[in-house]
């Protein structure tokens, strides 16, 4: 409660981007977090790659990824979150702000927004937006575009991270190619299905194996494998949220490291 009161000060006055500056800099907890992301992500992303951040929030993962080298396309279509993104990276030569959602088409879409909260979602039946039963998000209208029309403009990224709370399967609808080499995804094990149906879309695109993370897990939770035989393997033991990374074309030599 505390930390939601400072958030709406700091806004109101117009010095949430420092303050938030200054937290990230300074707090152990954040460092070490950022720290243990690098060292993982360093095994995924070389110098001079081409990353999307699609849900860049404030901007958490795409410290992380130009801290590995990369050229950054964040996209983030929250108006809460761009002045913040601004701020931080006003001196990242590769970095880009796009502020658009994704989708499976190009237009509009209706964005529902806590402040600056990583739960800004499309759905309205996402249940991280409601309390009590009622919605506590206020709604925006946004542009809209898709991962082919993002990749026809910046080209083709060789890592995609994709965290739009609970719309990923939109998104990867909007994408007819097998392209990027390594695609990530955030999942609930409560919508198992939509889970399925990412794999399906992907899998459709070209030959692909995935692997898992838990929900800031750190590292792989198992060997890279076809799709069924990786969630067979993992089973019951699914963690409740997670990233399921998937490597396309595989034969073709793939980006991520494996867990051993």
């Amino acid at each position: 409660m505390l930390k939601r009161t400072v958030k709406t000060a700091t806004r109101r006055l117009g010095l949430f981007p420092v303050a938030r500056h200054l937290y990230r800099r300074f707090d152990p907890d954040v460092r070490r977090a950022r720290a243990s992301d690098r060292v993982f992500f360093a095994r995924i992303i070389r110098p001079g790659d081409l990353v999307f951040d699609i849900g860049a929030n404030l901007g958490q993962k795409s410290e992380v990824f130009l801290a590995c080298g990369a050229k950054v396309v964040a996209v983030e279509p929250n108006p809460m979150c761009a002045p913040s993104l601004r701020f931080e990276f006003a001196r990242a030569r590769d970095f880009t702000l796009v502020e658009k959602a994704i989708g499976a088409t190009i237009g509009r879409a209706r964005l529902n927004v806590v402040g600056t909260d990583s739960t800004a979602s499309v759905r309205d039946d996402w249940r991280w937006l409601t309390e009590d039963g009622a919605l506590k998000a206020s709604a925006v209208d946004v542009d809209m575009t898709t991962l082919d029309a993002l990749i026809a403009e910046y080209g083709a990224p060789a890592y995609c991270k994709i965290d739009v709370e609970g719309f990923e399967l939109d998104v990867l609808k909007g994408l007819s190619r097998p392209t990027p080499d390594l695609i990530s995804f955030e999942y609930h094990a409560s919508e198992k299905d939509r889970l399925i149906a990412c794999i399906d879309i992907l899998a459709a695109l070209a030959p692909i194996e995935i692997n898992l993370i838990a929900m800031n897990g750190g590292d792989f939770l198992q060997d890279w494998a076809p799709p069924a035989e990786a969630l067979n393997r993992i089973g019951a033991d699914l963690p409740e949220v997670g990233d399921v990374f998937v490597r396309m074309k595989p034969e073709t030599g793939g980006r991520a490291s494996p867990k051993n």
